[in-house]
């Protein structure tokens, strides 16, 4: 049976299974659907964080922030495996080798079926725990089983693995805008549904169970669509040989210590802000944590999602071409990050403010440790990309550790000292001692064979200019009278002027004039669309 199958893909060899489009081109259509996600799921959730507190209350959302860092540490149980599956498939789509991108795949189900079932099972064994994990357990809500409602964030977190393996061949196939359209249907029904549910019920249970339902069909319905653009993938019934599974083991070695420190890093605030100040609390940094979340989300879809782009151009592309597209992304990602980072800084407590009450706002100090957490996270995207495209993550293994240590030890001392600001100090400290510089090294020393100095100049240059037009924003936003109106001129101002400043700075050098040019190309093509589209209508 094996030997037929083998004779009837040679026999169709000259048959592109996989993308074949321009790395232009990929990344495009994976950047445009995944801006327009963001854009969504942030319109979204801010409709539905509004109805949500006017329907139920802050400790809520503070109980739902609490299990959904809890299931993220659950999530180390994944171990790399999907990461480094999808690296070790980027060369046989290069290579059109359709049987051994079969055969990762079905290695990739067994996998995901065993650790679906290990989460689910560690998931309800540290049930037991959950109450020591709440400072006060007044502020839980009446109404509420913490325990059922726990279990529902575990039955979710599990039933994910059970389809969503399939969906990983869109991502090495550099095709991940399939995931994305998926994931902005499922946000519509999802949020259409969950709001019904709290007019009518007021029930915060069942917007959960929705949740849960759209996620399973969501999954389900992305399988099939896989099964059908790649059949002959899914049709495959060979095994990986020992050789190939001894590496991926090489692999999630690593792999778990970049997890590991991730989820210590990401998680671990809500936790400790909810055992050691309160569910209350936790429920106003919900509100900074969304939108940090959406921002996030939205600068991780422009650039987080070059990996598989990345891992084909290091195979088929020199090394001065490559250097050239890293340069080009990494000025791109610190311009972005730049201009978000000084938003949230500025923009953070007169939204809130505006959106809900003076009664949900943190203080300055906080603004100020969560806004430059923000940007020392992301302006690592394109480094990330490098580093898990070209497989250096196996020697970075150790440094997610090191930086999980420093954060957890940091943030638990110095909330002692200065409450909630220090949980996040922490996190800026490991982050400055061992993360910013460590992947510019390893990419300049073992991709480009350079010292890191673009990057570090680079990086001086950028947090200068942050600090600097964050600060002069701040006290121009003093002098304003704060009301929707006022509010819509700052957000034009904070988003505008560092763009123009940042340009203006920079037309001199390489990347500045390649950027200018595409944004007067864009600028360009609008305009010729507009003059065009009037003559036809007149």
């Amino acid at each position: 049976m094996q030997e037929e199958q083998k004779i009837e893909i040679s026999n169709q060899e000259e048959k592109k299974y996989f993308n074949r489009n321009s790395k232009t081109n990929n990344a495009l259509k994976t950047a445009a659907s995944g801006i327009s996600s963001q854009i969504l799921n942030l319109l979204l959730s801010f409709a539905f964080r509004t109805i949500f507190l006017l329907v139920l209350s802050k400790e809520y959302l503070g109980l739902n922030g609490l299990f959904t860092n809890i299931l993220s540490i659950l999530s180390l149980v994944e171990l790399g495996v999907g990461s480094s599956i999808v690296f070790r498939m980027y060369k046989p789509i290069a290579n059109n080798d359709v049987v051994s991108v079969g055969k990762y795949m079905r290695f990739y189900k067994k996998m995901y079926l065993f650790i679906g079932i290990i989460v689910l099972a560690i998931g309800l064994s540290l049930m037991p725990i959950i109450k020591f994990l709440i400072k006060d357990a007044q502020e839980i809500p009446g109404d509420i089983n913490i325990y059922f409602v726990y279990f529902l964030f575990v039955f979710q977190s599990a039933s994910s693995y059970f389809f969503v393996y399939k969906s990983a061949i869109f991502t090495a196939d550099q095709r991940h805008y399939y995931i994305v359209i998926a994931q902005i249907i499922s946000s519509i029904v999802s949020f259409a549904a969950r709001v019904a549910i709290l007019y009518i019920f007021k029930n915060y249970v069942a917007t959960l169970i929705i949740s849960i339902c759209v996620g399973i069909l969501q999954n389900f319905t992305l399988s099939i669509i896989a099964k059908k653009i790649y059949p002959e993938v899914f049709k495959v019934k060979e095994n990986l040989t020992k050789e190939q599974i001894k590496e991926i083991k090489s692999d999630v070695f690593a792999l778990i210590c970049h997890k590991v420190g991730a989820a210590v890093i990401s998680s671990t605030d809500n936790i400790l802000l909810s055992s050691m100040i309160g569910l209350s609390v936790l429920g106003i940094y919900s509100n900074y944590s969304m939108i940090i979340i959406a921002v996030s989300g939205l600068v991780g879809q422009l650039f987080g999602t070059y990996t598989s782009t990345i891992g084909a151009s290091l195979i088929n592309y020199s090394q001065k071409e490559n250097y050239s597209l890293y340069k080009n992304l990494n000025f791109l990602n610190f311009t972005i990050v730049s201009c978000a980072s000084i938003m949230l800084f500025t923009l953070f407590n007169p939204f809130i403010e505006v959106w809900l009450n003076a009664n949900m706002l943190l203080n300055i100090d906080v603004v100020i440790t969560l806004a430059f957490s923000f940007f020392l996270s992301q302006i690592r995207h394109i480094n990330i990309s490098y580093v898990n495209a070209s497989g250096l993550f196996r020697k970075d293994k150790w440094r997610p550790l090191i930086e999980a240590l420093l954060n957890l030890v940091g943030s638990i001392v110095l909330v002692k000292f200065i409450g909630i600001a220090g949980i996040f100090l922490g996190t800026i400290i490991s982050n400055l001692c061992v993360v910013f510089w460590r992947e510019p090294y390893l990419i300049a020393k073992y991709i480009f064979n350079k010292k890191p100095v673009y990057f570090n100049m680079l990086f001086s240059i950028f947090i200068t200019f942050t600090i600097v037009i964050s600060v002069m924003l701040y006290y121009l936003f003093k002098l304003m009278p704060l009301n929707i109106g006022y509010l819509i001129l700052r957000f034009i101002i904070a988003g505008v002027v560092p763009i123009l400043i940042i340009l203006a700075t920079t037309s001199w050098t390489q990347e500045g004039k390649y950027f200018i040019n595409k944004v007067k190309s864009i600028f360009n093509k609008i305009f010729a669309f507009t003059r065009n589209n009037s003559k036809f209508k007149n």
